[in-house]
């Protein structure tokens, strides 16, 4: 097993913290016209003044609506939105397959109802709607199964593999001293903490009962070097896929002013810490415990790009030097800058209502008037700040979400006819769908399987299911079934629609119902309901589907066998009760026999 040491973390660490500030000056400009409070900065003083640049919050409002849109378009609480099949399709669907990732989808969706995962998710949203990335880490919980903690944008870095996965992470996060303590310490058999692990600096406030003294940390994620699945030692917790590192990185206090422990202090006192190395805490996992989400993925770099914030940033800018620019025409309308005779300057003078002014009445044609009359159109800027709030809704895609929960603006239009138009709408979010996919839908979905297995909540994966998988592949594979994946497929059933009623024209047209038997029906059907998200349980399996279509074709036959008896027997009773001579059919079977 390969564990680092503190100056290899150290180096790691500083090269993602170095990218992430080539982005920093984005992320405080995206913020300051949008939502302020939404980035932080460990490195800063406490308490810094939050520089906000909004006058009008357009921008906020729309970035809320498109949050909710997505929660509730994506991952909705209320609703089904996610459904598990067997990658190998040559037992994708077996009864006994489908069952087993029912189950476990029941038991997922059940964990993710009643621990924090729908209430962390819309901060995910919206930092990937405001930052073009988001990310929380996610860990098992001894009670909930695992649990979400949504990472504020300035405080984390992260680097990526040759496929665009995160595999290297890194997070500073401030804890007070009592918090360290109760995080990362053990007691001992005499109730106190064991202190093998801390730096001297946290005990001596400890002991003092200055609980409240801040201690910034780090920790890092990085992949283990010489990790191999096979030789995996299960009782070293260490021994795993990934390795995080807890340290301290430097003091504080609760006021805001440092220590004043210098650095050099700080790693020589490290040595003293015997436990980890100068670690705090050194943990593995089996999967990469944060979910990163971006927007979309540039070639060659590791953070998103191209959000709705980002993309409308300069509208948003010009939108609010606009509101600016209203607001301050406005004043001068209503508190215009006044003129006056010199003599005023010993008498009072107010423009507000009710006050009053004294003029001198031996001046002929003193008075106190605007200095100038504002001729500002107030109509035309309010105009053209429509327009820009009509650009900065289309970035946030906000006709789309209103489309989708049936809130179009005009209310003459056919359900039908918003469903056609999201669907087309729908193809400029399909990048984006697609990276959610790829950064947090099969991560959320992965983790909890993967994590809920290790607890034993979940069953061993069955023997069938491995068989002919190929390497890298991972045996059972997520499709969405939620508002905005069944939107899209929209436009399939519009033409499985179409198709079938076409059919159906030209049999009738051309009298020919033979060319009906050209859609297998079946298939057609089971096709259909994956489409609309039908949960398949509703639907008999193939097997169940074919012993019920014979043993209907099996009735069919012995009805049609005991209506031909039927028919039999009701002719040789009528034979028999026919007269001879009567020129009855009798009569006529015995002429023909006699000939």
């Amino acid at each position: 097993m390969y564990t680092y040491n503190l100056s290899e973390v150290e180096f790691l660490r500083a090269d993602m913290v170095n990218e992430l500030q080539e982005y920093m000056p984005e992320f405080r400009l995206a913020a300051a016209f949008t939502n302020p409070r939404s980035i932080k900065n460990p490195g800063e003083k406490l308490h810094r003044k939050i520089e906000s640049k909004v006058l009008k919050n357009t921008a906020g409002m729309a970035l809320r609506t498109a949050t909710a849109g997505m929660f509730n378009g994506a991952t909705p609480k209320t609703r089904p939105w996610f459904t598990s099949v067997v990658s190998n399709p040559a037992v994708a669907r077996t009864t006994a397959n489908k069952q087993f990732t029912t189950r476990e989808d029941a038991i997922i969706a059940e964990v993710m109802q009643i621990n924090n995962t729908y209430r962390a998710l819309p901060l995910l949203y919206k930092d990937t709607l405001q930052f073009s990335t988001g990310a929380c880490m996610m860990l098992p919980h001894p009670i909930y199964g695992s649990w979400l903690y949504p990472l504020a944008t300035g405080t984390y870095s992260f680097s990526c593999d040759a496929e665009g996965n995160p595999e290297m992470f890194c997070r500073d996060f401030v804890y007070t001293v009592k918090q360290v303590v109760d995080s990362f310490g053990t007691v001992g058999v005499d109730g106190e903490p064991i202190w093998d692990n801390f730096h001297p600096y946290i005990k001596d406030c400890y002991n003092k009962c200055l609980f409240n003294e801040k201690v910034y940390l780090t920790t890092v994620i990085l992949p283990n070097k010489k990790w191999q699945p096979l030789r995996e030692d299960k009782l070293n917790p260490t021994d795993r896929k990934y390795q995080a590192y807890t340290y301290v990185q430097r003091f504080g206090s609760a006021s805001g002013r440092f220590s004043g422990l210098s650095s050099r202090e700080l790693n020589r006192d490290r040595k003293d810490v015997v436990g980890n190395n100068g670690f705090l805490k050194v943990a593995g996992f089996s999967y990469f415990p944060v979910i990163i989400s971006r927007w979309e993925l540039l070639a060659e770099e590791n953070f998103g790009a191209g959000a709705p914030t980002q993309l409308a940033l300069a509208d948003i800018m010009t939108f609010q030097e606009m509101q600016r620019a209203r607001l301050n025409a406005i004043d001068k309308m209503v508190r215009p800058p006044m003129v006056g005779p010199a003599s005023m300057k010993r008498h009072q003078s107010s423009i507000l209502a009710g006050g009053i002014t004294y003029v001198e009445d031996n001046q002929l044609g003193a008075s106190f008037r605007p200095a100038f009359e504002v001729s500002s159109r107030i109509s035309d800027l309010i105009a053209d700040q429509a327009e820009y709030k009509d650009i900065i809704d289309e970035a946030y895609y906000i006709n789309l979400f209103m489309m989708l929960i049936g809130q179009d603006l005009k209310s003459h239009v056919s359900a039908q006819e918003i469903n056609a138009r999201a669907a087309e709408k729908l193809q400029l979010l399909g990048p984006a769908l697609s990276q959610w996919d790829f950064d947090i839908g099969s991560k959320l979905i992965g983790n909890n399987r993967h994590i809920l297995r290790e607890q034993g909540r979940l069953q061993p994966l069955p023997r069938a299911m491995l068989e002919n998988m190929g390497a890298g592949n991972v045996p059972i594979r997520v499709e969405y079934v939620s508002t905005l994946a069944l939107a899209q497929k929209a436009a399939n059933l519009n033409t499985m629609e179409r198709f079938i009623g076409i059919v159906g024209t030209i049999a009738e047209t051309t009298q020919d119902l033979s060319v009906i038997k050209i859609i297998k029906p079946e298939q057609y059907l089971r096709t259909y309901g994956d489409s609309i998200g039908l949960d398949p349980n509703l639907l008999l399996t193939e097997d169940e589907f074919a012993s019920a279509k014979k043993a209907e074709a099996q009735k069919q036959a012995e009805a049609q066998q005991q209506n031909a008896s039927m028919q039999q027997s009701e002719v040789a009773k009528n034979l028999s009760q026919a007269k001879i001579g009567e020129g009855s059919m009798l009569d006529t079977m015995m002429s023909a026999s006699s000939l």
